[in-house]
Formats: structure tokens, C-alpha cells, sequence
């Protein structure tokens, strides 16, 4: 009767050390799938992005435009690249849309205009943008910027102009932070002597005389930094150390002026604060007109 006790409260020990390794197993498991769902993503969207930009009008085949041409929030003779702030672009499907107050998380906007000669440019929603002689004011505009689910989770969107109307196209979920920065060429090498955001973008073309051109015309690259999260997780918070977009020196500078770019666990929601997160970022060049010798 003894040996017997002894052997079922062994055996139960046994069984009990199975069934934690096994969670452990599953939570390990559970941890590096939500891990390489996040870089696949990561990488979908940042290559969605840099291939958008790539396709960006040469400013210098925008002199011509006038800004009197043009209807659109986003004037074409002001640059290629443009951008927002701290906001999202309204849902309307008559015009390019306006920004609608401030965005969750101070996510921005990014506007690029592309080059179409001929119809040989893609839209970020994979449709063929017409050629220059069919372009309106808008038809070669695409905007990025983050839009709420209908679930809940935070989507980055491609919004474009379609045949008929404005539409908007869902590139990523779990897109929970988007922020820009511009590079500025300022000594006409095509290479960024600063990156600046698109509120200080905006603050240098207030103080700058009406009849020179809009800074954002210098713009030569583009540093993208996104934070995505996953669909589900249970992760202990103490794990998210929070994070610095674009690196300590700049938020030390800017966080109080560029929201979303300093992130703690006390800025994420109860519900989320447990999910797996991946930052990225990377630095895009645009291309540039060839010079001739």
C-alpha cells in the first residue's frame, strides 16, 4: 500500500512537471510564430512603401505645374513627397480627403505623388497610374496613413484616386505606429543634410519669401519608422521597454513637438499592452533626374 502511494504521488509529480514544460513549450512556440509574422510583415510593408516611393515624380519635371492647377490638399508643384502630422486622411470619396483632427498614437500621413510617363507606374493598391497627358490634379497622388479596423486593430492604408472616386486600400493590420521623416538636401547634392518632420517642414516654408519654392521640393529621402503588433499575445508587459523612434537624439529634441515618436508601456491601452511588438525602420532614397556631364 505504501509502494503504491509512493508511486502514484511520483507519478503525479511527473505529470504535473510534463504539463509545465508542455505550457512552456506552447508559450515558447506561441512567442517566435508571433516573432516571424511580425518581420514578414514588417518587411511587406516597408518594400509596399520604398517601391511607392521609388516611383515619385522628379522634382525637377514639376517645375512647370503651377500650384494655381492644382485642387488637391497636396499641391504638385510643392514636391513629390509631402506630408502631415499627427493626423489621418477623412474618408471622402469626392476629393483627396482633408486631415481629420489629430491621429491615434500621433501617427502621420505621407502623400507621394508618382511618375507615370507612360502608364509605367503602380499605385501602393497595385493599379496602374495613368500617363501624363491623362494625369488630373490627383490621379497620381497616394497617401499612407493609419486608419482604425473595424476590430479594433490600427491598419496602415493606401488611400489612391480610382477611375470614379477616391478609394482606400488596407496594406497591413496591426500597423500600431507610422512615423516620417523627410530628408532635406540643402546644399543641392541630393543627399539629406537633415531630416526634418513635416510640421518643421511646414514652419521653414511659413518663413521663407512667397515667390521661392516650397522646401519640400529638397526632399531627396525619406526615413520611415513603423511599430506593428501582433493579432493576439500574452506576454508579460514588463517585457516592452518602450521605445525611440528615429533614435535618443532626436526624441530628446522633438518628443513633445512630434508625438508618437517616444513610446512607453503607460502610452499603450490595458487590452494591447501583453501583444507582441517589431520595430523597423529605413531610410529611402529618391530617385534622382539624372545631370548631364
Amino acid at each position: 500500500m505504501i509502494g503504491l502511494m509512493v508511486a502514484m504521488s511520483v507519478s503525479c509529480g511527473v505529470l504535473l512537471i510534463s504539463v509545465s514544460l508542455l505550457q512552456i513549450a506552447r508559450e515558447n512556440f506561441q512567442y517566435h510564430h508571433q516573432a516571424i509574422l511580425l518581420e514578414d510583415s514588417a518587411a511587406f510593408a516597408l518594400e509596399i512603401i520604398a517601391r511607392t516611393l521609388q516611383q515619385a515624380a522628379h522634382n525637377d519635371s514639376l517645375a512647370s505645374l503651377q500650384t494655381i492647377s492644382d485642387t488637391s490638399l497636396f499641391k504638385r508643384s510643392d514636391g513629390s513627397v509631402q506630408g502631415l502630422d499627427n493626423a489621418r486622411m477623412s474618408s471622402d470619396a469626392a476629393s483627396i480627403g482633408t486631415p481629420s483632427g489629430t491621429a491615434t498614437n500621433g501617427n502621420d500621413v505621407m502623400a507621394v505623388n508618382l511618375r507615370s510617363v507612360d502608364g509605367d507606374a503602380v499605385n501602393c493598391a497595385g493599379f496602374v497610374v495613368p500617363g501624363a497627358s491623362a494625369q488630373s490634379s490627383e490621379s497620381s497622388w497616394v497617401l499612407f496613413h493609419i486608419v482604425p479596423g473595424v476590430d479594433g486593430e490600427p491598419d496602415l492604408h493606401c488611400r489612391y484616386r480610382g477611375q470614379q472616386k477616391w478609394d482606400s486600400q488596407t496594406i497591413l493590420s496591426g500597423v500600431e505606429f507610422f512615423q516620417v521623416l523627410y530628408g532635406l538636401d540643402t546644399d543641392g547634392d541630393n543627399l539629406p543634410n537633415q531630416y526634418l518632420s513635416a510640421s518643421a517642414m511646414a514652419e521653414k516654408d511659413k518663413a521663407k519669401p512667397a515667390s521661392d519654392p516650397s522646401f519640400w521640393r529638397n526632399v531627396v529621402a525619406v526615413h520611415v519608422a513603423l511599430i506593428l503588433r501582433s493579432a493576439t499575445g500574452n506576454n508579460k508587459p514588463s517585457a516592452l521597454k518602450g521605445f525611440s523612434l528615429f533614435g535618443e537624439d532626436y526624441v530628446a529634441l522633438n518628443a513633445k513637438v512630434d508625438p508618437g515618436t517616444r513610446i512607453s508601456l503607460d502610452d499603450l491601452a490595458l487590452s494591447v499592452r501583453t501583444r507582441g511588438r517589431r520595430h523597423v525602420e529605413a531610410v529611402i532614397f529618391l530617385h534622382t533626374p539624372e545631370k548631364s556631364p
